[in-house]
């Protein structure tokens, strides 16, 4: 895949073994370059689907771990162990790395493309070039800017900075959209939606999953509907597991839904089709 413009070693993080760890974050930091190397670390893909008619409008891109020895991982198990070591970025340039591969595949065989957002936290914008790489990647395999859609924690947004507004900016000015992710779970408020040049904000699932839990999250829910679309953004509620949520987000004018009432993130292959 040198091709398209991502050496996967590019991404290989030496750790010291020097430094006390238990067992399993160990083993972890010591197979994270393998897993890259070999494959084990994999994207798998939730649908994102429309509000009105419950069709696949995109995918989210969710990283995976299948070791050869202890099977599917849990992304609970190996994700915080990256955060701590400050391996995120490594991680995050492999998953679009492999989103990109993904989309190629399926452009060559002449399959119908969905869009794909992947994450990309803070400190992947403090590293040189980002978006220059991002966006060589895309257009080095021939793909659309449409096809990718980036997600940005309203958390990392907290770390407020010219030059992550900047390149916000400079991403949707190539023609990628930029997503506000976890809305409504940090310490933002709404004018962050107006502070920062986003195209889609993501409400965070924990106002979905406490919908019966009381009036509050009820009467929330369809304002920052309201006050999103008044910016021109789009909204996307996630954590959907309820036939009744599902039926009071779409009167709350939410646009997009995500959840395991759709599906669960799943694996797919070279023809997009789910593999068991």
């Amino acid at each position: 895949m040198k091709e398209i413009g991502l050496d996967r070693r590019v991404y290989v993080k030496k750790y010291d073994p020097a430094v006390e760890e238990d067992l399993e974050e160990s083993y972890f930091l010591n197979n994270f370059s393998r897993a890259m190397t070999e494959g084990w670390l994999t994207a798998y893909f939730q649908p994102i689907c429309s509000a009105k008619d419950g069709k696949t409008a995109s995918y989210e891109a969710l990283a995976r771990w299948q070791d050869p020895e202890k099977g599917l991982v849990s992304p609970a198990a190996f994700i915080p162990v990256i955060e701590k070591h400050y391996l995120t970025y490594y991680l995050d340039m492999y998953m679009l790395w492999e989103v990109v591969a993904k989309l190629r595949q399926w452009k060559e065989r002449g399959l119908d493309l969905k869009p794909v957002s992947v994450n990309l936290a803070h400190e992947d914008f403090e590293m040189p070039n980002l978006v220059e790489k991002i966006n060589d990647l895309v257009t080095g395999a021939g793909l659309s800017w449409s096809l990718i859609k980036i997600e940005i924690t309203e958390w990392d947004l907290s770390n407020n900075t010219s030059r992550l507004k900047e390149q916000i900016d400079q991403l949707r000015s190539y023609g990628f959209e930029v997503w506000m992710d976890d809305f409504g779970s940090g310490y933002s408020s709404l004018n962050t939606l107006n502070d920062y040049s986003f195209d889609l904000v993501k409400i965070d699932m924990v106002f979905v999953r406490h919908l019966d839990d009381g009036q509050l999250n009820r009467l929330l829910i369809p304002e920052i509907t309201k006050v999103a679309h008044k910016l021109g953004l789009k909204v996307l509620a996630e954590g959907v597991e309820k036939e009744e949520q599902r039926y009071f987000l779409r009167e709350a004018g939410c646009d997009l839904l995500q959840g395991f009432l759709f599906s669960k993130p799943v694996e797919l292959d070279e023809n997009q089709q789910v593999i068991s």
